[in-house]
């Protein structure tokens, strides 16, 4: 059977020519079996709160998450691949979080940390074999798809504090 993967193969190849491939309309599911979606999402989190003392507690709150899409789409609504896009993905964050809160009988304070790593991932291919304006020379040839990869490691760091004092019982 004729699937998604078979005809991103034959398009890199050059092995497929969209005009024949579409002329006839027996093929037309394929357009349809090849333009989809499959994406996917889950997280995980654990917080766990230690009272030190009466008065002092340790907050640790740990996540991770992980992010993956893959879909490929028509933008041009025609038969021909002018303007066709296949993209996958990923996001992989893990994020920590320490915290140190406490108390006495006329002052809250609070003192933390945050660190979050993520790393990203994108496969963009711009599918635009039957365009005419995609020639390198006059006549040929054709630049069939172009594919942009995008690669990022962002990790974030912050500390934090909070003090709040009461000069009475009422302010």
């Amino acid at each position: 059977s004729f699937t998604r993967n078979n005809y991103k193969a034959l398009i890199r190849e050059g092995g497929l020519s969209q005009f024949n491939l579409f002329a006839d309309c027996s093929y037309s599911p394929v357009i349809k079996d090849w333009l989809s979606r499959d994406d996917s999402f889950y997280q995980v989190t654990l917080r766990a709160d230690i009272d030190l003392t009466d008065s002092m507690t340790l907050t640790s709150i740990t996540s991770y998450s992980e992010y993956e899409e893959d879909y490929a789409m028509d933008r041009d609504a025609t038969r021909l691949i002018n303007a066709g896009i296949d993209t996958t993905g990923s996001v992989d964050t893990i994020n920590q979080e320490l915290r140190l809160s406490g108390s006495t009988d006329s002052m809250e304070w609070l003192l933390g940390a945050n660190y979050a790593s993520n790393d990203v991932t994108s496969n963009d291919t711009i599918m635009t074999d039957d365009s005419t304006n995609t020639a390198t020379l006059p006549g040929g040839p054709w630049i069939g798809a172009a594919t942009t990869q995008v690669t990022q490691d962002i990790v974030d760091f912050g500390v934090f504090a909070n003090m709040e004092y009461s000069l009475t019982d009422t302010l």
